[in-house]
């Protein structure tokens, strides 16, 4: 194949190894397979992209030291009034 199929310009040959391949510095045509068909992923809901998030980013609290801490700080008493 010495010239483009689509520009019908020079092509040029491009090796990596023991790959070889054409392409047009044209209309950047390259003779490599290509699968024109794919299967469309399952959008993520918006719930499932916030537990991502949730579970990526904020820090695991164990239970446990929550409650220890809010004993460890008894609620202050509250001051009489005079009147």
């Amino acid at each position: 194949m010495d010239e483009c199929p689509r520009c019908q310009g020079s092509l040029e040959e491009l090796s990596l190894g023991d790959v070889s391949t054409v392409s047009c510095p044209h209309c950047e045509y390259a003779d490599i397979p290509v699968e024109h068909e794919s299967v469309p992923e399952t959008p993520e809901s918006w719930r499932d992209a916030l537990n991502r998030f949730y579970e990526e980013t904020v820090p695991k609290v164990d239970p446990v030291d929550v409650e220890s801490e809010a004993d460890a700080k008894p609620e202050p008493e509250p001051i009489a009034r005079e009147d």
